[in-house]
């Protein structure tokens, strides 16, 4: 790794992109597992589950609706971290023309030399 060149600092961006990524996969993927963990039935070693009553249809209608949340989730993450990231670089751009070196300004002896209409020599035809 070199830290001490002038890419250092795109290449830690990148490296650090990268594991924030890989750590929200996880906990997205820890949550979806708890979320489907918790909407099993629970069963005894091998023994069909008795005296249970019906979950509630608040309780159906989640279950049902969790792997959309997920999502619906995953995505307004990667739309976050997308324009979180689109922020960055036009900050960083614009930084950079900001304190860019001006071109000196032209010389203005000759701009009114160049706009003048010609004078015709000929007008006799």
């Amino acid at each position: 790794m070199n830290l001490g060149k002038p890419g250092s600092e795109q290449h830690r961006t990148r490296v650090g992109l990268l594991f924030l990524a890989i750590g929200v996969v996880l906990v997205l993927w820890a949550w979806g597992s708890w979320v489907y963990r918790a909407s099993a039935p629970v069963e005894a070693a091998g023994s069909p589950i008795q005296n249970v009553s019906a979950p509630s249809p608040d309780t159906v209608r989640a279950v049902q609706l969790s792997p959309l949340i997920l999502l619906v989730g995953l995505l307004l993450l990667l739309l976050f971290l997308f324009g979180s990231h689109a922020m960055v670089r036009a900050a960083r751009r614009y930084r950079e023309l900001a304190a860019r070196k001006r071109p000196p300004p032209t010389a203005s002896d000759d701009v009114w030399a160049m706009n003048k209409l010609r004078h015709r020599e000929d007008e006799d035809l």
